[in-house]
């Protein structure tokens, strides 16, 4: 498995778990932003629902805003149901 670094100031530093979900968190909001072409394919929508959805450990009732050519205009979360992990 490889080593992911982290720039820390003028130096590099081994990643840890936060660092990744932080990055990986700041990728979904640029690839996903609103207005983009999100909603294009029923592949392209579950990719973004498992993103979003998929670190939950509970049911999540959500709604995706979209315009007519089918860009995200918002993704809300609106309330959590029960826990789905025992």
């Amino acid at each position: 498995m490889a080593t992911l670094y982290v720039r820390d100031g003028d130096l590099f530093r081994v990643a840890g778990a936060q660092d990744v979900l932080d990055r990986a968190q700041a990728l979904i909001a640029q690839r996903f932003r609103a207005g983009a072409p999100v909603m294009s394919s029923p592949s392209r929508t579950r990719e973004f629902l498992q993103l979003k959805l998929g670190a939950h450990d509970h049911e999540v009732s959500s709604v995706l805003f979209l315009d007519s050519r089918h860009r995200l205009i918002e993704y809300v979360e609106l309330f959590p149901g029960q826990s789905i992990r025992r």
